[in-house]
């Protein structure tokens, strides 16, 4: 399993300068997940900017590959300039071991906390 965190790291700049289009980059990211990740994945929205996706993968390329794949998607989203903004978004993946005592819950909210502070 993997977990992948997807942060819109402009939201607050997006924020700032309109609430309905941080709400549209919000609602553009969400369909953009939705879509390009497969239908046995399961997306969340975790915080305001946050998302996480569990998705089975057989091995860390595959991991690799998915978030290539959101990248591409982004990036051609971003392309399109149907938007006056671009979606500025920070992604990071987390193999899961489910052999291991922990709750999904658990590394969740750990990974979540984690991803949080971090700004890269």
């Amino acid at each position: 399993m993997v977990l992948v965190l997807i942060k819109l790291s402009n939201f607050p700049s997006l924020n700032e300068s309109s609430i309905q289009q941080s709400d549209q980059a919000i609602r553009d990211l969400a369909d953009l997940i939705t879509d390009t990740f497969r239908t046995s994945d399961l997306p969340f929205r975790i915080a305001q900017d946050h998302f996480v996706v569990l998705a089975a993968v057989a091995s860390s390329d595959d991991a690799h590959l998915l978030k290539e794949h959101l990248d591409d998607s982004i990036t051609n989203h971003n392309s399109s300039k149907k938007r006056e903004y671009l979606l500025a978004v920070t992604v990071e993946t987390i193999i899961c071991d489910l052999e291991t005592d922990i709750s999904l819950a658990e590394i969740i909210d750990s990974s979540a906390i984690r991803f949080s502070f971090n700004e890269t």
